[in-house]
């Protein structure tokens, strides 16, 4: 009863900040009409502002695979601990010791990749080595930690989900328009491609949908979205996703059929409309 009256709460809530139309916590229903939904990204997709509370979990930088159906999230426990937490997209989420990550300074975000095979977690130290990402892989139903992804700064903003298929890509945003991209090699280590893919304004919590074609970026009217053709490509501007004002953390499905976010300690989603 006590998550019922929490959940009450965080409803209403929700509707006084965001002035919805309705919200209502998740269900088999939701989960349904997304996969029923659009799976073409173009034109710019438009999402409802009926929200439907999917986890009841103080949680951010939440991702997840439509394709495994694995979801993994930052969790912040008593004393703003910190926790990187994994589950079923939907239900809730817990710590898994191989996930395990050791920094001096914490972690900025959490990335599961569009096929739930890899995992990526920004980290916020400055020293021994500065600016390191810690990559995972699956394999015999655990995590596996791979050798870290150098970087060449002391400090980064956030680091994206990685791509699928042979050579993947990762962007990391370092800066206000300085986003850069790296590749990995066949012996496993990352080669920076290019720093003038992008230009945007605000590195907060950047992503990468799981072909590479995909990023977006928080604006004052929203999120908007970048396209390219191709991941040799830089990427332009397609426009704000509809929907998404006042929304922080915001992750787009690989199908573009529903967006999650993090607010009132809760993850938070919302169907194409």
């Amino acid at each position: 009863m006590r998550w019922a009256s929490s959940a009450l709460l965080a409803l209403a809530s929700c509707n006084q900040i965001f002035g919805n139309a309705d919200v209502s916590r998740g269900d088999a229903a939701f989960f349904d009409a997304h996969l029923d939904a659009p799976t073409s990204c173009a034109p710019v997709p438009a999402f409802s502002r009926g929200f439907v509370q999917v986890v009841a979990q103080n949680c951010i930088s939440y991702t997840l695979s439509t394709t495994s159906q694995r979801a993994a999230a930052l969790c912040l426990g008593a004393g703003n601990t910190q926790t990187i937490e994994v589950g079923d997209v939907g239900h809730e989420l817990t710590s898994d010791p191989a996930l395990s990550v050791t920094v001096s300074s914490g972690v900025n975000g959490v990335r599961i990749s569009s096929d739930g095979e890899r995992l990526t977690v920004g980290t916020l130290d400055t020293v021994d080595p500065p600016g390191r990402i810690a990559l995972f892989h699956r394999a015999a139903g655990t995590w596996v930690r791979d050798a870290d992804i150098a970087t060449s700064a002391v400090h980064f903003h956030s680091v994206s989900e990685i791509t699928t298929g042979p050579h993947p890509h990762v962007l990391v945003a370092y800066d206000s328009n300085d986003v850069r991209e790296l590749v990995e090699q066949d012996d496993g280590t990352w080669l920076e491609v290019g720093r003038d893919r992008i230009v945007v304004a605000q590195t907060y919590g950047v992503h990468l949908s799981g072909d590479g074609l995909r990023t977006w970026s928080a604006v004052p009217e929203g999120f908007a979205l970048y396209t390219r053709p191709d991941t040799d490509s830089a990427f332009t501007d397609a426009g704000v996703i509809g929907g998404t004002n006042g929304i922080k953390d915001l992750y787009l499905t690989d199908d573009c059929g529903a967006v999650y976010f993090s607010t009132l300690e809760s993850i938070w989603a919302a169907p194409r409309r």
